[in-house]
């Protein structure tokens, strides 16, 4: 059962904070390997001979590429966008990777090869379910996309690796 820890909050907010910047590392790692494959488009400007930040930056401007009807209204979209939508879709995530260990009797383990097949496909998952929002002009925002898979990647582990949701869903808050 994934149940919060009680007095577990400071220590799944530090897990958070760290897993993002693991995601940003990674995502900056995939980007500019599918960039030099041209796989996906990187700006020349936003390469490693620049630096860094100016990827980071990029891959953030790609992941917020997302309009919506709430666009006019800044607190409602900071609820939606900032708490809501990250508790439920990590909730669900959580719920998903506990039925199915569940009703399979796998333990909940990193080291189990059915539950990585299972985070593939529910990453593989989130990733479609957000091309709509990563599309921006009728252009799909590829690097946004290869994102929101790697972030559901470790939001995935991280459910596993904790046996609970609320370091995922304080890495969601952060992201």
């Amino acid at each position: 059962n994934f149940n919060a820890v009680k007095n577990n909050s400071i220590r799944s907010i530090i897990y958070g904070v760290i897993a993002f910047s693991v995601f940003m590392l990674v995502t900056i790692i995939i980007s500019l390997l599918l960039s030099t494959l041209n796989i996906v488009k990187v700006p020349i400007e936003f390469t490693f001979s620049v630096g860094v930040v100016p990827l980071t930056l990029q891959i953030i401007k790609s992941m917020s590429t997302t309009t919506t009807l709430l666009a006019n209204n800044k607190w409602l979209t900071l609820y939606a966008f900032g708490l809501f939508i990250p508790y439920v879709e990590t909730i669900l995530m959580g719920k998903v990777i506990e039925v199915y260990s569940r009703s399979n009797n796998i333990p909940l383990t990193l080291k189990n090869p059915k539950l990585w097949v299972l985070i593939l496909i529910i990453s593989y998952g989130f990733m479609v379910l957000h091309i709509v929002a990563k599309t921006l002009n009728g252009q799909i925002n590829n690097l946004a996309l290869i994102s929101v898979f790697v972030f559901a990647l470790i939001s995935g582990m991280m459910i596993i690796k904790f046996k609970e949701v609320e370091p995922a869903v304080y890495f969601h808050m952060v992201a």
